[in-house]
């Protein structure tokens, strides 16, 4: 074996490396995106918890919010506020 077979050779394994290094980091991007998109969908669904507990924990407030929902104009400015 000369060194230009030895040379070709390693630029073909440089090349290998450099592509399964280039899956592998799109592998990972996909995962943290999905991870993202998870945790945005749980901090959203955690905090439509939050407003419901919130709105349901008095009554006054859960009527207001009832008849604000169906039709604004039923209520009062202090309900509307």
């Amino acid at each position: 074996m000369n060194w230009d077979a030895i040379g070709a050779l390693g630029e073909i394994i440089s090349a290998a490396a450099v592509l399964a290094t280039l899956v592998y980091l799109s592998a990972q991007i996909r995962s943290a995106r999905n991870d993202q998109k998870t945790n945005m969908r749980n901090e959203a669904f955690r905090q439509m918890q939050e407003f419901s507990y919130y709105v349901m924990s008095d009554q006054s407030l859960a009527w207001a919010f009832h008849q604000g929902s169906e039709d604004p104009d039923v209520l009062t400015p202090q309900q509307q506020a």
